[in-house]
């Protein structure tokens, strides 16, 4: 999400005028509710409904879209898109858009963006008075903007103005819905502290992170951490994450940020050992991760890199679902990159020329074919 948000620097060139115009009109979400309707939906209890179906008796029971998170294998994955998917078909009313809002989710995490943002706007307005409904719909319209802001640069942010509105509003109404949708709020608070103006603003942000707290300190200290990297304090946001991994030393978010951290301040091997601390059987999520973020560390340092090959070979055989799992073309960018460092030049030479295919407007394949050219041809 932050690589979406960070590249939205963009569109300050489309001049304080014209984003003005923009940040002026409507930005209204899916489905306006008035206070009335709102209210009712939080005191019935509908606001805060999870996404989730209840087990027959000859059936196990579908994953929660909480439960979602923890699924990395793509075959289960699959099998889960494959059953909810039938059983939609099967479904009406509210159950078919409980099953609607839930397969959103599990094409998002497959990566098959344009239906996920088609099914999260069907879901959100079958249940527009379900907070989940609606922050899920906010996540797929996030990450298909990411995904084309990555790959499309300014012209696609450009395109994104109005998504981004739709975005902000979708979350605040799951938020007015149900104020303990933590997720909702997180994702509204990384909004504010990382995008630049007029999207973002770090005192908004700073405000929502305190209205953290009946959610737990520990939560909110994690944000206040955060806040600190949006504003570029690595040292002393990595003194605050620190500080969180001894209050709680199995928090796999903390050390993951601790490792981006001393990535960030070129401290190779630190930044390695703490991604590797992560590295856990059976693979999570976050394992994946660090396997990938901890051999770019090693690449970077120029140390261990028949392991940083390793795992590297590792993400891109298993292929893993998720937030946050580099495409293969990252993999293999970083893959030709190390294979060049190891003076396996036909092989690194073979994994970048795919990945130009993939990418022909790569800047950064195209430099690291011509570097291993003149190393090639030195040799």
């Amino acid at each position: 999400m932050k690589r979406f948000l960070l590249s939205t620097l963009l569109l300050l060139l489309l001049g304080a005028g014209a984003f003005a115009v923009w940040m002026r009109g409507d930005a209204g979400g899916l489905v306006a509710l008035s206070e009335d309707q709102v209210q009712a939906a939080r005191d019935s209890g509908a606001g805060a409904r999870e996404i989730a179906i209840e087990a027959s008796e000859n059936r196990a029971p579908l994953p929660t879209i909480e439960e979602l998170k923890e699924v990395v294998d793509r075959g289960e994955m699959d099998a889960i898109a494959a059953r909810v998917r039938d059983d939609r078909d099967d479904a009406s009313g509210e159950a078919r858009a409980v099953l609607t809002v839930l397969l959103a989710e599990i094409e998002r995490l497959r990566g098959n963006l344009d239906v996920a943002v088609r099914l999260g706007r069907e879901g959100a307005a079958a249940l527009p008075s379900n907070s989940r409904a609606r922050s899920t719909f906010a996540r797929t319209l996030m990450t298909s903007m990411s995904a084309k802001v990555e790959t499309g640069g300014m012209g696609a942010a450009m395109r994104s103005l109005d998504d981004i509105k739709l975005y902000q509003a979708e979350l605040q109404a799951a938020i007015d819905l149900d104020p303990a949708n933590v997720d909702a709020r997180i994702r509204q608070i990384i909004t504010f502290a990382f995008a630049p103006w007029p999207v973002g603003n770090k005192k908004r942000a700073a405000a929502l992170v305190e209205e953290l707290e009946p959610y737990g300190e520990y939560r909110r200290d994690f944000w206040r951490a955060q806040l600190l990297v949006a504003k570029k304090r690595t040292d002393k946001a990595l003194a605050a994450f620190l500080e969180l991994d001894e209050r709680k030393p199995d928090d796999k978010d903390v050390v993951y940020n601790i490792g981006e951290l001393q990535r960030q301040s070129e401290a190779w091997r630190d930044a390695a050992a703490t991604y590797d601390r992560l590295v856990i059987e059976p693979r999570n999520g976050r394992a994946y991760q660090a396997l990938y973020q901890g051999a770019k560390a090693r690449e970077l340092g120029g140390f261990d890199l028949e392991r940083a090959l390793e795992m590297l070979d590792e993400v891109r055989a298993a292929d893993p679902v998720g937030e946050m799992m580099p495409s293969d073309a990252r993999i293999d960018f970083h893959r030709g990159v190390v294979l060049t460092k190891l003076a396996r030049y036909d092989e690194a030479r073979e994994v970048l020329q795919a990945v130009l295919a993939l990418q022909p407007d790569s800047a950064r394949a195209k430099k690291a074919l011509e570097e291993l050219a003149t190393l090639a041809g030195n040799g």
